[in-house]
């Protein structure tokens, strides 16, 4: 009797260790992804940037000799902006040592010329300084928070400011082919006409620097080749951050 008492006590034991270890297991599965970066939790970031979004251009793809569409040359009717000299006051987010050039920017705001991109750009810096708030950047060994956010800073008025460079106007029995490097913008006078600006396209490097220096899980992407949205230098517009120059 003693000896089945034991052996239904040691079977007893053993249950109770496997239900504790089933327990445990599921535990560790609930917990392992928040602990180790494997969460799908999305932050909600603040502040919300959609009214200080920037009208938009309507696009106009242009084609070449062969009757192909161009790859990264494009007009586009930008009615609602204009191309003039920037002049940021002190207590703008974007500073004369990053803007001080012709820019495109959207005309009949209320604000001075400019103002509200460059609401749009601290508006997008605070919620990139809110996400790094859930990102391990203080640890890193090379690159902290604080060298991130600045070369975010650098790259985020690079875009809300697009460096222009006035032409005469253009007559739409001219158009392409172009110079494959520079699109061509410009506001509809009628319509055969528009005021013709070149975008001076942001400097390739002024994106990698954003890359190399915040963390990888903020998920920021720069194109290697694609030469639609960014070029190299000399030929692009570095925005103050001279040390995007070697890309």
């Amino acid at each position: 009797m003693k000896i089945v008492h034991r052996q239904n006590a040691e079977v007893i034991k053993m249950l109770f260790k496997m239900r504790a270890s089933r327990i445990f297991y599921i535990l560790l599965s609930s917990l392992w992804p928040l602990c180790f970066g494997q969460q799908t939790y999305t932050p909600v970031l603040s502040p919300d940037c959609t009214s200080l979004t920037p009208q938009s251009c309507t696009v106009i793809p242009l084609v070449d000799s062969n009757g192909d569409y161009m790859y990264d040359t494009y007009l586009e009717e930008c009615n609602s902006h204009q191309c003039t000299m920037m002049s940021p006051s002190a207590t703008w987010f974007c500073n004369a040592s990053m803007i001080s050039y012709q820019a495109r920017v959207e005309a009949n705001t209320g604000l001075t010329p400019g103002q509200k991109e460059d609401q749009f750009a601290k508006c997008h810096y605070d919620r990139m300084t809110d996400l790094l708030t859930f990102m391990n950047c203080r640890d890193r060994k090379f690159w902290k928070c604080e060298d991130c956010l600045a070369a975010y800073k650098y790259w985020i008025c690079a875009i809300a400011f697009p460096q222009c460079t006035p032409s005469p106007p253009l007559h739409v029995s001219s158009l392409g082919p172009y110079d494959v490097e520079h699109a061509i913008y410009g506001t509809k006078l009628n319509p055969s006409y528009y005021v013709n600006y070149t975008i001076i396209k942001p400097c390739r490097g002024v994106c990698f620097e954003v890359y190399r220096k915040c963390p990888y899980a903020v998920g920021f992407q720069c194109p290697w080749k694609d030469t639609r949205d960014y070029h190299d230098y000399p030929d692009c517009n570095l925005a103050g951050n001279l040390a995007a120059m070697s890309g």
